[in-house]
């Protein structure tokens, strides 16, 4: 299991709650072996070639047990994605809406595992918040 943010500890106030304490832990696909079925790329990855070899990993994001080499996304360097504040709506103007935008994580859907990929999880979890 990586060791990224090992060690790392903050004294939190719970007041009895359930809160998160440990970001690290929390997270862990090392500790939490339930998660395997929360995410596309472990139950069904479309792409993932076994290495048998050690070589670097350059990726934009990484999972808990994996060491990549984390660099940020050359889309943050073109013109569609800037932030321009001229673009941005008044807060009081805003509505509550939500759009999901890009693929459903990457997951082959061979089965009945797919729904609990994270945005038919989502779904289910807007679908229940009034109830």
């Amino acid at each position: 299991e990586s060791r990224r943010g090992a060690g790392i500890k903050h004294p939190v106030a719970t007041f009895g709650l359930p809160f998160v304490t440990d970001a690290f832990a929390a997270i862990s696909l090392g500790r939490h072996p339930e998660y395997n079925a929360l995410h596309g790329l472990l139950v069904s990855p479309m792409s993932f070639r076994l290495i048998e070899s050690l070589v670097p990993i350059l990726s934009t994001g990484s999972l808990s047990t994996m060491d990549d080499i984390i660099y940020p996304s050359p889309a943050y360097a073109e013109a569609e994605v800037q932030s321009v504040d001229t673009h941005d709506v008044e807060w009081d103007n805003k509505r509550n809406n939500l759009f999901w935008a890009g693929s459903t994580t990457g997951g082959f859907v061979s089965d009945d595992k797919w729904r609990h990929y994270h945005r038919q999880r989502f779904v289910r979890l807007g679908q229940n918040a009034g109830k």
